[in-house]
C-alpha cells in the first residue's frame, strides 16, 4: 500500500468509526492489516514518498488514537513506523513498547521494537525481541530480516544467512534482505559469487530497487571487473527513486574511478532534496569532492561536520580517520583514533573499518599487527583504493623493521 493510500484509508477509518459504520471499519482494518503484517512495505513506500509524506502519515495516524481499539492499534503501529522512518528512533521504541504493554502477543509491535533497538545499536536487547517475534509469527518476513541483521552485526554469519534467505522466501519483492545478503557476500569475501547472484536477481526482474543495483556495482568492482562500472553508475544516476544515502554510495563508487565531475553532480542533486539526511549527505559529498581535488584540509573539516549530521553512519568517520592518518603528528593520530572508535561501534565487521584500525596501530608504532594487516589487505571485500593503502603501509612496516634490524 502506497503512503497516499494509507492516508486515504486512515481518513476513511476516522469517518466510518465516528458514524458507527462497523462493516466498513472492518473492511478498512483488513486493508491496513496487510500492510501491518508486511510492515517492510511501508518502508518501501517511504523510499518513494520521501520524508514529507511520512510526516503526513505520522500526523494522520496520531489523530486516530481516540477511536475504537481495533482502529487505534493500526493507527498506533503506523505512528510508530513513521517515527522510525523519520529518524525518531527512541519515540518509535516507546510507541512499540506501549503497544506491547497492552498486548504482549502483538508481533508487529515487537518487530518494530526490535528494529528500533537495532538502529540504536542495542543488539543484546534487539535479539531477544526479534527472536520472540520470529517464534510467535513465523510468517513475518520483517521479523526474520531484522533478526538476520542483528546476527550479522554480531558476527553470527551462518545463522544470519539462514534468516535472510527465509525473509526472501516470505517476501521475495522486498530488496532489504537481498541488500543484506550482498553485504554478507562482501564481508565473507565471496564477491564473485555475490555479483553473479545479485546480477541474476536483477536480470530476472524479481527486485529492481536502486539499492540492489548499487550493491551489484560494488561487487563487480571488488570482483575485479571495474570496466562494467561506468555504464552501471550512469544508469543509476538516472534512477527516479534515489534517496540521499544512495547518492552517497554512488559517490563512493565514482571516487574509485577518480571522477570528480560525477561526485559534483551528486552533490548538486543532494542539495535540492527534501529529506532529513540530505544536509549530512550533501556535506559528505562535498568532503569526498575535496579529497578528489587534493584539498585535504577542507575534506577533514567537512567529514567532521558530516559525522555530526549523520550520527548513525560510519563512512564520514572512516574518511576523516583516513585523512588524519596521512599526517604523522600525535594530535592527528589521536583524532584518527577517536573517529575509528565511533566507526567500530557502528560497523565493527566492515572490511574498511578493520583495515583502518590496523593501520592506526601501525601509526602508533605497534608493528605486531602486521599479520592481521596483511590478512585484511588480501580480503576480497576490500576496495582497490584501500588495498593500495594497505600495501603501502605493509611496505613501510617492512622497511622500518629492516632498518631496526
Amino acid at each position: 500500500m502506497e503512503v497516499s493510500e494509507i492516508l486515504t484509508t486512515l481518513e476513511r477509518l476516522r469517518v466510518a468509526a465516528a458514524l458507527g459504520q462497523h462493516t466498513l471499519v472492518s473492511e478498512l482494518q483488513e486493508r491496513l492489516a496487510d500492510s501491518v503484517r508486511h510492515i517492510s512495505s511501508l518502508g518501501q513506500a517511504a523510499v518513494s514518498a520521501g520524508h514529507g509524506r511520512w510526516q503526513a502519515v505520522l500526523d494522520a495516524a496520531g489523530g486516530l488514537d481516540a477511536v475504537q481499539p481495533g482502529v487505534a492499534r493500526f493507527a498506533s503501529l503506523l505512528h510508530a513506523e513513521a517515527l522510525l522512518e523519520l529518524g525518531r528512533t527512541e519515540g518509535c521504541l516507546d510507541a512499540a513498547r506501549e503497544l506491547l504493554g497492552k498486548d504482549p502477543d502483538d508481533h508487529a509491535a515487537r518487530v518494530l521494537a526490535g528494529r528500533a533497538l537495532f538502529r540504536l545499536r542495542r543488539l543484546d536487547q534487539a535479539e531477544p525481541e526479534l527472536r520472540r517475534a520470529v517464534q510467535g509469527a513465523p510468517q513475518n518476513a520483517e521479523a526474520h530480516f531484522g533478526l538476520g541483521l542483528v546476527l550479522m552485526a554480531k558476527g553470527e554469519l551462518p545463522q544470519a544467512l539462514a534468516l535472510l534467505r527465509q525473509a526472501q522466501r516470505l517476501n521475495p519483492v522486498d530488496e532489504g534482505p537481498y541488500r543484506a545478503m550482498a553485504r554478507l557476500f562482501r564481508m565473507t569475501g565471496q564477491v564473485v559469487e555475490g555479483a553473479d547472484r545479485i546480477g541474476g536477481l536483477l536480470r530476472g526482474q524479481l527486485v529492481s530497487g536502486p539499492g540492489l543495483l548499487l550493491d551489484l556495482a560494488e561487487l563487480e568492482l571488488l570482483a575485479g571487473r571495474p570496466e562494467r562500472l561506468p555504464a552501471m553508475l550512469h544508469t543509476l544516476e538516472e534512477h527516479g527513486a534515489l534517496e540521499p544515502l544512495h547518492l552517497l554510495e554512488l559517490a563512493r563508487l565514482w571516487c574509485e574511478l577518480d571522477d570528480s565531475q560525477a561526485v559534483q553532480r551528486l552533490a548538486d542533486r543532494a542539495q535540492g532534496l527534501e529529506h532529513r539526511l540530505a544536509a549530512g549527505v550533501h556535506t559528505e559529498l562535498r568532503a569526498l569532492l575535496a579529497e578528489l581535488v587534493g584539498d585535504g584540509e577542507t575534506a577533514r573539516q567537512l567529514h567532521g561536520q558530516a559525522c555530526t549530521q549523520l550520527p548513525g553512519h560510519w563512512l564520514p568517520h572512516t574518511r576523516a580517520a583516513l585523512l588524519y592518518l596521512y599526517r604523522p603528528d600525535e594530535r592527528s593520530i589521536r583524532a584518527a583514533g577517536a573517529h575509528l572508535a565511533q566507526a567500530v561501534k557502528l560497523a565493527p565487521r566492515t572490511p574498511d573499518v578493520r583495515l583502518l584500525v590496523a593501520i592506526l596501530q601501525v601509526a602508533r608504532g605497534d608493528y605486531s599487527v602486521r599479520p592481521s594487516l596483511a590478512m585484511v589487505a588480501q580480503h576480497p571485500g576490500m576496495r582497490p583504493s584501500l588495498r593500495r593503502l594497505a600495501e603501502s603501509t605493509l611496505a613501510t612496516v617492512d622497511a622500518r623493521e629492516q632498518g631496526e634490524a
